[in-house]
Order: C-alpha cells, then structure tokens, then sequence
C-alpha cells in the first residue's frame, strides 16, 4: 500500500501541491520522514541477522529503489539520474537514522533501569 501511495501523483499534490513555492523541498522532507519512520519500524521488527543502523539503510534504501524505479518504469517520471540518487541517499539515511533512534532509545532506557 505504502508503495502505491509513492507513485500517486494525487498524493503528492494533496501533501505538497505544485503551487507552493517549496513544493519539492517538502516533498524531499517527507521522504526523509517516511523513511525515518520505516527505519524504525524496521529495527524494531527484531528481524533474525537483520538489525541494527547497517540493516535499516540498506533495506530502507533498497525500497527507497524500488520508488524510483517503479516511478520511471510504471508512472514514466521525468528527474535527473541525480534526483533519484538523492532520493535514494534520503532513504539510506532514512532508515540509519530510524534505527539509530530506536537503538539509543533502548540503550537508555537498559542504563535507567540498570541505576
């Protein structure tokens, strides 16, 4: 569901209409968001050989692929070789970012309970 709603172009224009002047810098803000989110969401799945900030980039950043792909294959998207390297950067440091939150919320919370 989540990668049908990255090929819509209609929520894209709900979340961050043309007309604004910084449509696409909030449109690469949300990105970085989703992608925080997912990172987070990854870690805290405890998946078997597949955790920490290492895992989290590389699997958010392969889905953050998969966008851009299905964007030029399926929706016939029109950016830069450089527009889709950046957006697939944001989902690497996405999904570091998301997991390295999880891992220091947790390693905070052993400290407390260890005092």
């Amino acid at each position: 569901m989540l990668y049908a709603i990255s090929l819509s172009d209609t929520a894209y224009e709900l979340t961050s209409p043309i007309a604004l002047p910084q449509h696409v810098f909030l449109r690469k803000l949300y990105a970085l968001g989703a992608f925080t989110l997912l990172g987070a969401l990854f870690e805290k799945a405890r998946l078997p050989r597949l955790s920490g900030t290492l895992a989290a980039a590389i699997a958010i950043g392969a889905y953050s692929w998969a966008i851009e792909f299905g964007q030029f294959a399926i929706d016939h998207a029109v950016e830069t070789f450089a527009q889709h390297t950046f957006d697939v950067a944001s989902g690497v440091v996405g999904g570091a970012l998301g997991a390295w939150g999880v891992l220091a919320w947790e390693r905070r919370r052993r400290e407390r309970k260890e005092r």
